[in-house]
């Protein structure tokens, strides 16, 4: 479990900004990732974040560990 792990955070824009991906708020929303309990569950993985155009390793690395 990463530093930047999911612990309550009311939503998708928090937990993004907590990480430092505030800007990619509008991505996870308009791509149907708008619910931090399915996000927590389900977890991230490198085939989702392809599919929003998240392309950068580090940033990929950063959003699976934190998921």
């Amino acid at each position: 479990m990463g530093i930047f792990c999911y612990s309550g955070y009311g939503n998708v824009h928090d937990w993004l900004k907590q990480l430092g991906f505030e800007s990619l708020t509008e991505t996870f929303l308009k791509h149907g990732y708008n619910d931090m309990q399915k996000i927590k569950e389900a977890g991230l993985q490198k085939e989702d974040l392809d599919y929003m155009g998240i392309t950068v390793p580090l940033h990929q690395r950063i959003l699976i560990e934190a998921s």
